[in-house]
């Protein structure tokens, strides 16, 4: 998505599933002060969503629904 700046006249709320790093939502939400969710977080993370609903540990991969079933992937870059 793109976003260029918030109206003022309406509030914005950015969802995700989760926030590992934080970069992704720390980006949108430092340049526009938006409200931010996400159903999870892990201790890593360089940011803080407004809301969310549990923290899991850094080394646990969290397969959502709505992903495709891929075989074979790297999670290497995942536990640096």
């Amino acid at each position: 998505f793109h976003v260029l700046s918030r109206n003022k006249e309406h509030n914005i709320l950015i969802a995700d599933d989760v926030c590992d790093s934080g970069k992704t939502l720390y980006g949108v939400s430092a340049l526009n002060n938006f409200t931010t969710c996400t159903l999870h977080v892990k201790p890593r993370r360089k940011f803080t969503p407004s809301f969310y609903l549990f923290e899991v540990p850094d080394n646990y991969w969290i397969r959502y629904p709505w992903e495709s079933q891929v075989n074979g992937i790297n999670k290497s870059y995942m536990f640096k």
